[in-house]
C-alpha cells in the first residue's frame, strides 16, 4: 500500500478553553482530491494551519510527505502551493516582483520564469500594476499564480476561487483538473 501524502492522527487543537479540533483522523494518498465542507468555524482553516505547520496541535501526530511537521519545514513547504482564505501580499511591490518573491522564497525563480507567465496570462494579470491597485479578485489571481508556479507536488488551497468572477473559477478549476 502507497504510504499518504498526508496523514493526521488523533489530532485536536485548543485555543484556552475552545476546542477547534478533536479527534482528527485524515489519510490522503498521492493524486487524492479533496475538500473540507463545514460551517465558519468548523475547524476547516486550522486543520489546513495544522497540515502547514503555522500552528501547532495540542494533541496527535501530523504528517506531509511521510515527515512529521517540524519547525525545520522549508524542505515540506516548497513542494507545497498553499493558497489562504486571507490574501496577504506586498502592496508596495508590482505584480511581477510579488510572483519573483514567491519564487524566490522557494528557491525556484529561475525555473518557474515561463510557468509563472503562462498562468499571468492565463488569468489575464498585468504584470506591472502594483498590488495595491488591484481589485480584490485580481489579488486572489496572483494569490493563484504564487502558488501554481513552481507546480508543486501537494496543493492545499483555503477558499481559493473566493472573489473570482465566474469565467476565472471555471479557468481555475480547469487548471487544478490539468
Amino acid at each position: 500500500m502507497t504510504e499518504p501524502i498526508i496523514s493526521m492522527r488523533g489530532v485536536s487543537k485548543k485555543y484556552k478553553e475552545t476546542v477547534a479540533l478533536e479527534n482528527i483522523n485524515l489519510s490522503i494518498l498521492k493524486g487524492d482530491f479533496y475538500g473540507f465542507v463545514g460551517p465558519n468555524g468548523a475547524g476547516k482553516s486550522t486543520t489546513i494551519r495544522i497540515l502547514l505547520g503555522l500552528i501547532n496541535a495540542t494533541g496527535g501526530e501530523v504528517s506531509v510527505f511521510d515527515e512529521a511537521i517540524t519547525p525545520q519545514r522549508q524542505n515540506m513547504l516548497a513542494r507545497v502551493g498553499y493558497i489562504p482564505s486571507e490574501i496577504f501580499l506586498y502592496e508596495y511591490l508590482t505584480v511581477q516582483k510579488m510572483i519573483d518573491y514567491s519564487a524566490r522564497l522557494r528557491g525556484r525563480e529561475a525555473e518557474v520564469k515561463a510557468e509563472s507567465k503562462r498562468l499571468m496570462q492565463l488569468f489575464d494579470v498585468d504584470a506591472t500594476k502594483k498590488i495595491k491597485d488591484l481589485s480584490f479578485g485580481n489579488r486572489r489571481k496572483v494569490s493563484i499564480i504564487c502558488a501554481l508556479q513552481h507546480r508543486p507536488e501537494l496543493y492545499i488551497f483555503d477558499e481559493p476561487s473566493n472573489g473570482l468572477d465566474p469565467l476565472m473559477q471555471a479557468m481555475f478549476w480547469e487548471e487544478m483538473q490539468e
